[in-house]
């Protein structure tokens, strides 16, 4: 059942909601110094946010040509 619900696209909007969500926990920690902001931990930051945005971007157009298969 699990691997019906996550599969095809929705498996890259799941990836891509959660590596936004990593990103946006980073940061939030490095503004509250829980973590040293340096150069790494800045890159890892953007990193996340940039590749989870993609990804998300690319899981909502591979469940919309799906939804358009079904049809």
């Amino acid at each position: 059942m699990l691997r019906n619900l996550l599969s095809g696209g929705r498996r890259f909007l799941v990836i891509g909601g959660f590596l936004v969500t990593l990103g946006m926990v980073l940061a939030f920690a490095m503004i509250l110094e829980y973590i040293p902001t340096t150069f790494v931990t800045a890159f890892l930051t953007y990193g996340a946010s940039v590749a989870g945005l993609l990804t998300g971007v690319a899981g909502a157009a591979l469940v919309s040509a799906e939804s358009r298969q079904d049809r």
